[in-house]
């Protein structure tokens, strides 16, 4: 007996995205369904003050729905949110902000739940768009060093793979699961942290991959990363040491290994912006104050085509 097609629910908590999320959506409604049927695809927009709301009605497409309030509550209330009302089988949740250049991307996700039922949280992967300026070129170049360390990691990757830029969720999982609503920025380390701890499924679907800007100025760039390096620290409040350092796998050696590695191939122009770029949130974090709905690097924003 042929096996029943899942049926996909794609959601896309937005903020003022409206520089993007008309390539986003299009992109999506490209989308081959060999392995799934795409039942719906929920715009959640978080007080969204530009066009966003408007361009996703412009669709006309009965599976697009556009939820919208006037009250700006943050993505992490919104993907809560999210995970009440989807209807899909499987609920693959996007930013509004990047791109899918391959018409496979939600095929790759769905992937491992048809291969094994137990799988209940895939994880896709990100890459940067071609940069722009000196900045980007620089942030781009400490990308390159940092998945070069991640292969570097091996089997031990698994936590720095789960990034809130694409991710997939069975209904299972999501029938126990929410998100700290002041988790902030760190809600992709959480999901991964929760799934393994309470022993679900996590898959890192290499070539389901999206497309995202980095930041173009030096403040934005150093906004985004003291988040993240805030996020880190904040596990703590969640799981204990011993779980944490399990997963926190990434070494000093490692990293050096892999920036040497890129050294030599790159402008020392470049390498000099890395550097810059790499101390400069290090030392803004030490006074980052923690937000439940944070600041957005708005030069991130625009992909076009």
């Amino acid at each position: 007996m042929e096996q029943r097609k899942p049926t996909v629910s794609v959601g896309v908590p937005a903020y003022n995205e409206a520089a993007n999320i008309g390539y986003l959506l299009s992109d999506l409604l490209s989308q081959k369904q060999d392995s799934f049927i795409l039942k719906e695809i929920l715009v959640l927009s978080d007080g969204s003050t530009d066009r966003t709301e408007d361009i996703v009605r412009s669709f006309g497409d009965g599976r697009i729905r556009i939820l919208a309030d006037q009250k700006r509550e943050g993505k992490i209330k919104r993907l809560n949110e999210l995970f009440d009302i989807f209807s899909g089988d499987i609920l693959v949740q996007f930013d509004a902000d990047v791109r899918l250049r391959e018409a496979s991307v939600i095929e790759e996700m769905v992937k491992p739940f048809l291969a094994d039922a137990q799988t209940a949280l895939v994880c896709g992967n990100h890459t940067p768009s071609e940069p722009k300026g000196f900045i980007e070129r620089a942030a781009v170049f400490g990308v390159q060093v940092w998945d070069d360390a991640l292969d570097m990691l091996g089997e031990r990757d698994g936590r720095y793979r789960c990034t809130g830029q694409i991710r997939a969720f069975s209904r299972k999982f999501l029938e126990q699961f929410s998100f700290p609503l002041d988790i902030g920025s760190g809600e992709d380390t959480y999901s991964f942290y929760y799934a393994k701890v309470n022993n679900f499924k996590v898959v890192f679907a290499r070539n389901a991959l999206v497309y995202h800007r980095l930041p173009t100025t030096l403040k934005d760039y150093t906004r985004q990363m003291s988040r993240f390096i805030y996020a880190k620290d904040q596990m703590g409040q969640y799981f204990t040491k011993e779980q944490c350092a399990k997963y926190e796998t990434m070494t000093a050696t490692i990293r050096i290994k892999a920036l040497l590695k890129n050294v030599f191939t790159s402008s020392p122009l470049t390498v000099i912006g890395f550097l810059i770029l790499h101390i400069a949130p290090r030392v803004a974090v030490l006074t980052y104050e923690h937000k439940r709905v944070w600041d957005v690097a708005k030069t991130s924003k625009n992909l076009g085509q």
